[in-house]
C-alpha cells in the first residue's frame, strides 16, 4: 500500500554498497551516497573496459602484462672441414670452374638436408663452402647455429650415407669443427726460437695435438712442446717451417681443429763485396755498395751512426779526410733496418774495413778501392 510521504514517513536512503553480491562486483571499492554510490577498482586492478562504469557487468581484472615475444638467440657461424676420398685436382682451386661448383652443390645440399633434420640449433640454408685444398680434398665450409654445443654424431653420419650414395666417398673420422686462430701476431724471421699458443675452451677435450699441413709433429725433433701441449716451439726456425699449423682437441663429438697460416720470412743475403779494402788519403770519396736478394731494408752504419738506409740497394759516398792525413781504419756495416731483434744472427749485416793510406798506388777506383798492378778487387754486381 502506498503511503504518503511526510515528517512522520520520511525518505530513507539505501545503502547500495550493502547489497550481497557487490553491486560494484569483485575487486572493487563501493562508495555510499545520499540517493547513489559510485565504484572504483581496488589497487592492482582495473576495469574490464575502461569507458564503461564499473559494476557488476564491468568488473576489476588484474591489468594483463604485455607480452614481449621471445627473440630467438643469435645465430654464431662455425667453420668446420671435410675429408673426401678422392685426388685433389687443381681447378679445385677455382670457385668460378665446373669442378668446383659441382662438387661445392652436391655437398652444400647434402648437408643442408642432413643438418636441418638432424642437428639441433643449425640455421637452415646457412651451409657455405668456401675452399678445397690439398690432403685428399678437404672442403672448407662454415654453417651457422643457435648453440656452440652442437652433436654432429647423427647429422654428420646422415650426410656420410648421403655422399655415399652420390658417389662421394669420405675418409673416416672426416668432419672437424674448424677455426682459424691467431697462435703469434709476430713476424717471423729465420733461426728465431718460435712459440705458438693454442688456446684450449672449456668445451673442449682429449690430449691437444699439433699438426703441420696435416703432418703430425709429435715426434719431429725440430719443435717441442710445454707439459700441457698448449704451446708449440720452433727450436731453430726456417723457410722450411711454413706452412698451416693445426692445433687438435676433441669438441662436440668431433676434432676441434684451431689453425694459422704460419710464414717464416726467407734468409737474406747480404753482398758488400770485399770485406778489406784500401782508398787514398786524398780527399777523394769512395762508394760502398750493399744489396740484398729478398725484399728487406738496408742501413749503413759506422760507429753506430746511420749514414744512409734504402731497399734493395744501397750506396754509400764517404769522404776521405785532406790535409793531415795519416793511416786510419774505419769498419763499416751494412744490417737490416729496423730489426734489431736479428742482431745477433750473421745473416743480418755484413761489414767492410776500409783503411786509408798515404801510401801511392798503382791505380784505384772509387768503389773497388787502391792496388798495385795484377791485384785483383771483386765488387757487388
Amino acid at each position: 500500500m502506498n503511503e504518503t510521504i511526510n515528517n512522520s514517513n520520511p525518505c530513507i536512503d539505501i545503502n547500495e554498497c550493502q547489497f550481497s553480491p557487490s553491486i560494484c562486483g569483485p575487486n572493487s571499492d563501493c562508495t555510499n551516497q545520499l540517493g547513489s554510490y559510485s565504484c572504483s577498482c581496488s589497487d592492482g586492478f582495473t576495469a574490464t573496459n575502461s569507458n564503461l562504469p564499473i559494476s557488476i557487468n564491468n568488473i576489476c581484472t588484474v591489468p594483463s602484462t604485455p607480452t614481449t615475444p621471445s627473440t630467438p638467440p643469435p645465430a654464431t657461424v662455425i667453420g668446420m672441414s671435410m675429408t673426401i676420398d678422392q685426388t685433389f685436382e687443381r681447378s679445385l682451386t677455382d670457385p668460378d670452374s665446373k669442378t668446383f661448383k659441382d662438387l661445392s652443390g652436391k655437398i652444400e645440399s647434402t648437408i643442408d638436408a642432413s643438418y636441418s633434420n638432424k642437428l639441433t640449433g643449425y640455421s637452415t640454408g646457412s651451409i657455405k663452402v668456401s675452399a678445397f685444398r690439398p690432403g685428399s680434398v678437404i672442403a672448407d665450409y662454415t654453417i651457422s647455429a643457435t648453440s656452440n654445443n652442437l652433436d654432429f654424431g647423427a647429422a654428420n653420419t646422415q650426410v656420410f650415407d648421403s655422399l655415399k650414395a652420390k658417389g662421394i666417398n669420405l675418409v673416416e673420422n672426416a668432419f672437424a669443427q674448424s677455426d682459424q686462430a691467431v697462435f703469434t701476431t709476430d713476424q717471423l724471421y729465420p733461426l728465431q726460437k718460435v712459440d705458438l699458443k693454442c688456446n684450449r675452451p672449456d668445451s673442449a677435450v682429449g690430449q691437444i695435438k699439433w699438426t703441420m699441413d696435416n703432418k703430425d709433429l709429435a715426434e719431429n725433433t725440430k719443435y717441442s712442446f710445454s707439459i700441457d701441449k698448449k704451446t708449440l716451439t720452433m727450436l731453430n726456425a726456417s723457410e722450411d717451417y711454413s706452412g698451416r699449423y693445426s692445433c687438435i682437441m676433441q669438441k662436440n663429438t668431433i676434432p676441434y681443429i684451431q689453425w694459422q697460416n704460419i710464414i717464416i720470412k726467407r734468409r737474406p743475403s747480404i753482398i758488400v763485396g770485399e770485406n778489406d779494402r784500401v782508398f787514398p788519403c786524398d780527399g777523394s770519396s769512395f762508394q760502398l755498395i750493399c744489396s740484398v736478394d729478398v725484399g728487406y731494408n738496408l742501413e749503413w752504419v759506422l760507429g753506430g751512426t746511420v749514414q744512409i738506409s734504402g731497399s734493395d740497394s744501397i750506396t754509400l759516398n764517404y769522404d776521405t779526410q785532406i790535409g793531415n792525413c795519416t793511416d786510419q781504419t774505419f769498419t763499416f756495416i751494412c744490417r737490416l733496418k729496423d730489426l734489431p731483434q736479428l742482431q745477433n744472427y750473421t745473416y743480418s749485416y755484413r761489414s767492410v774495413t776500409v783503411r786509408t793510406s798515404t801510401e801511392i798506388y798503382d791505380c784505384q777506383n772509387e768503389e773497388l778501392g787502391a792496388g798495385k798492378t795484377n791485384e785483383q778487387r771483386t765488387g757487388v754486381c
